[in-house]
């Protein structure tokens, strides 16, 4: 969709009558979206294929195609839907001065919307959750190749809080019916530590190729960064993050797991003689002030708590960083 002259002249995928499923994941968004949006505004498919079935064809798509970019610039569902069915009503080259003045007014004020490739993994890893596939969730997230540096190589702090956190707050938000042994907030978070694992298998397939300490190498960890997160978060997906950021980046990190008392604590840090301690959450405000009173020499990191997920973990990933360097 333009914002002068034609009117959503490029209409996606190819001319051939289209399934929901085909035509959601051209969207970018689900099929029980794109049903939805059927139901509600009558944006359905309207070829009739052999078995009876109804597909969609290039004036569906369009019509739809219309309505995502409506949708993701603002415009309320219903509202984008009534603009959408007046725009696809005319040729594809349509110009903007043959719908009417107020949809003139909305089409102008909009910038041309495209849907990303990681809009796309997104939802195609919100959907495989749902759906409780837990092989095509860990599909969709394993998008590496979007995410890479300046320098081509990939990024593990854009994954997380682009892709990884991201589907997993799509997933938490779903009300969803569940038969028993459904639980797709568990295939979602299985899902992720699935691919951080295959991102440091491939991390360290790259580094020995080219002749450089894998991340399980002794020497690597002479710069430990060892983790405390929260004793309430039991997954702990966030220190998984920051770890995998960490070792990408070149040194060790490791998670501390398990009932943490102050003997413990002692133990774990006499035997693996960190670099840094990165401590999670005010929960930890009692390990902070074990930590500074026994180990004064000890960088010490405090995480604390953050109004949402991914607020400051570049920042969180850089400071560790710089404490290692």
């Amino acid at each position: 969709m333009t914002t002068s002259g034609a009117i959503g002249a490029k209409a996606i995928g190819p001319v051939a009558p289209m399934t929901a499923a085909h035509v959601a994941n051209q969207l970018g968004i689900t099929v029980n979206s794109l049903r939805g949006w059927a139901r509600s505004y009558g944006l359905g498919p309207t070829i009739t294929v052999g078995t009876g079935r109804h597909k969609y064809g290039p004036d569906d798509v369009h019509r739809l195609q219309v309505m995502r970019h409506l949708t993701l610039a603002g415009l309320e569902p219903a509202q984008a839907a009534q603009i959408a069915v007046e725009v696809a009503a005319h040729p594809e080259t349509a110009e903007l001065e043959a719908v009417s003045p107020q949809s003139q007014a909305h089409l102008r004020l909009l910038p041309p919307v495209e849907v990303s490739d990681v809009e796309r993994a997104v939802d195609k890893a919100i959907t495989a959750a749902l759906a409780s596939s837990f092989a095509k969730t860990v599909s969709a997230l394993k998008a590496s190749g979007l995410f890479l540096d300046d320098d081509g190589e990939f990024d593990p702090i854009k994954w997380w809080l682009e892709l990884a956190l991201p589907a997993l707050a799509g997933v938490a938000e779903r009300v969803v019916l569940n038969p028993p042994g459904n639980a797709p907030e568990a295939v979602v978070t299985a899902a992720v530590l699935r691919v951080m694992t295959e991102i440091l298998n491939e991390h360290d397939h790259w580094i020995r190729g080219d002749g450089g300490l894998p991340s399980s190498h002794p020497a690597r960890f002479q710069s430990l960064v060892l983790i405390f997160a929260p004793p309430s978060d039991l997954i702990a997906l966030q220190a998984h993050a920051l770890a995998l950021a960490i070792v990408v980046g070149g040194a060790a990190a490791r998670i501390v797991s398990g009932p943490i008392t102050p003997a413990k604590v002692e133990e774990v840090i006499e035997l693996t003689r960190p670099a840094v301690v990165v401590v999670e959450g005010s929960e930890n405000d009692g390990l902070l002030a074990q930590l500074a009173l026994q180990w004064p020499n000890l960088p010490l990191v405090a995480a604390r708590d953050a109004p949402a997920p991914d607020a400051d973990f570049a920042a969180l990933v850089a400071q560790v960083r710089h404490v290692i360097d």
